[in-house]
């Protein structure tokens, strides 16, 4: 046994001394750990490196979505507070509910002082327009009708009218209009 073992190392010895078989032997070993390196060191660092200039290039995205969300906020902050004095305006020029009642007392007066009576009012429902309500109203007088719609178009709510039909009647001494107003009061989004 130990006559085979010194064999064995004698051979080796012989053939290690062999410069051939040492290029053979060390272009192996050179192949087997860049195999080894590479599938098990090399190729997960790459693996690695790429996935973190991923996440790097999804943070600095993150990073601009939160600077514009933060320079939004600080907007949004600063027109709150120039709005916050005016809001209670708001109510006053546009209500959360119509508020119909208040506002027929307005028109009344409004009509009235121009020298025109109404003689219909009507709510036609909601407008095709978002917040808005229609209204139609007759009325009759004797001047010309610019002022009554300048002085409804300028009453404290939000109003707009939308359209006018006019009738003109020639009586005996003096002229009398009849007009029908359709008119879109606002109110505000809920």
């Amino acid at each position: 046994m130990k006559h085979e073992a010194e064999k064995y190392f004698t051979t080796f010895l012989r053939s290690y001394k062999n410069t051939d078989f040492l290029l053979k032997l060390y272009g192996i070993w050179l192949v087997i750990v860049l195999v080894v390196f590479g599938f098990y060191g090399i190729r997960p660092l790459f693996m690695t490196l790429k996935e973190k200039s991923s996440v790097l290039a999804e943070m600095q995205l993150a990073k601009t979505a939160l600077n514009a969300n933060e320079a939004y906020l600080k907007k949004s902050r600063s027109d709150l507070y120039e709005y916050r004095t005016n809001i209670s305006f708001l109510n006053t020029f546009m209500p959360l509910e119509p508020e119909i009642q208040t506002y027929i007392l307005d028109l009344i007066g409004a009509i009235g002082d121009q020298g025109y009576i109404m003689r219909n009012f009507s709510q036609s429902g909601y407008a095709d327009e978002a917040n808005t309500i229609e209204l139609h109203v007759q009325m009759d007088g004797a001047s010309y009708p610019s002022g009554v719609i300048k002085k409804i178009e300028g009453l404290k709510r939000i109003t707009n009218v939308k359209s006018v039909d006019l009738n003109r009647q020639l009586l005996s001494t003096r002229v009398q209009y009849k007009v029908r107003l359709y008119i879109l009061i606002y109110t505000q989004p809920k």
